[in-house]
């Protein structure tokens, strides 16, 4: 399948036949491990390969129109990531989520697709705020009393985690914060170190990105 380019040249008559899609996507090991850069990449090959009508930026290279959430800190797992792309026809959502899927290892899968309404903000632009779960060593002592007088404005303990990850959970503490406001853009194994947590020496196991939070309601991890 060849993919048809289609350059966004700015008329008010092609702008109209701009239809926009939010994408909702895993970014699970061992591809955790790789820097939103290398993912700004691998959505050009994968938007390539599946043959779809994207819309492409007008210069001297043309980018596909694809815009990202704020870039997941190297080293953490997410369930959480979004991208919007702009394509030139009107794409079935679950259609476009398995066309997408087989360009994609299960790591990195499409989980949903939604259209975008016109003149609806950029994805970075809406998101208020992250859910993170942490999953600490039962090596080391938290204590979560003490912990939970001294977290930075902007974070806030959300609760425990029983039902997920059993793999990490067999010698593991499992808290979740949200991240907003001031510590939207903290970094998570920073945050594990205000808190003592020598993450060298594997005292902290793994984060994971849970959730966002876009303006006043959350996003469900499903």
């Amino acid at each position: 399948m060849v993919l048809r380019i289609v350059r966004d040249v700015g008329s008010a008559m092609e702008r109209e036949q701009r239809f926009g899609y939010r994408i909702m996507q895993f970014k699970l090991a061992p591809f955790h491990l790789i820097s939103q850069l290398d993912m700004n990449r691998l959505w050009d090959r994968v938007l390539r390969r599946a043959g779809l009508p994207v819309l492409f930026s007008r210069g001297f290279n043309p980018r596909p129109l694809v815009s990202f959430a704020p870039a997941t800190p190297l080293g953490v797992e997410s369930k959480a990531e979004y991208l919007d792309v702009f394509f030139a026809e009107r794409l079935q959502e679950e259609e476009l989520r398995a066309v997408l899927n087989r360009e994609l290892p299960l790591e990195l899968g499409v989980q949903a697709v939604g259209k975008l309404h016109p003149g609806e903000k950029k994805v970075a632009g809406m998101i208020r705020g992250f859910l993170y779960t942490f999953y600490f060593s039962k090596k080391i002592k938290l204590n979560m009393e003490d912990v939970l007088k001294h977290l930075p404005d902007g974070v806030s303990f959300c609760s425990s985690v029983s039902d997920e990850r059993p793999e990490q959970q067999a010698g593991a503490y499992a808290f979740s914060f949200v991240f907003e406001g001031k510590s939207l853009f903290l970094n998570p194994f920073q945050f594990a170190k205000s808190l003592g947590v020598d993450v060298d020496k594997e005292e902290l196991l793994g984060v994971v990105k849970e959730k966002a939070l876009f303006n006043n309601k959350e996003v469900s991890r499903s």
